[in-house]
């Protein structure tokens, strides 16, 4: 039996978009559904889905794709909520640096991501404090 995709290709697709209604559409399917898995329990899929936005899009040489992996684990941290603690180490240190980015929308994109992530999870990013130290 085939393996189910973690998130369909068309909203994968949407993310790398160039226009920022499509990414931000796409990033609002990624919220709700790891929104989804994380109400179900299932974390393997949600760090999966963190590694598909690291891996695929904050990676990828493309301006766009990267942008979008930005917005993605944004909306993942927001879909995350108050279980989103164990996730950040995975999650802010690419945010982190794609703040010193060549294209300057990816900086700005990784600022308001880095912003997003620490205004969802106020009560746990004191705790990151000296990780962001660490890492940067």
């Amino acid at each position: 039996m085939p393996e189910t995709p973690l998130i369909p290709a068309a909203v994968l697709e949407n993310l790398a978009e160039q226009l920022y209604e499509k990414r931000k559409s796409a990033a609002v399917e990624v919220e709700n559904t790891v929104k989804q898995y994380a109400e179900a329990g299932e974390h393997k899929k949600i760090e999966g889905l963190i590694h598909v936005l690291i891996s695929d899009f904050i990676n990828y040489p493309e301006p766009n794709h990267r942008k979008g992996g930005l917005i993605g684990l944004a909306a993942a941290t927001t879909g995350l909520s108050t279980q989103a603690t164990p996730y950040l180490e995975k999650i802010v240190p690419p945010v982190l640096s794609s703040i010193t980015d060549q294209d300057s929308r990816v900086r700005f994109y990784a600022c308001e991501a880095l912003y997003n992530i620490a205004k969802v999870n106020r009560l746990s990013f004191p705790s990151q404090h000296d990780f962001l130290y660490r890492v940067y």
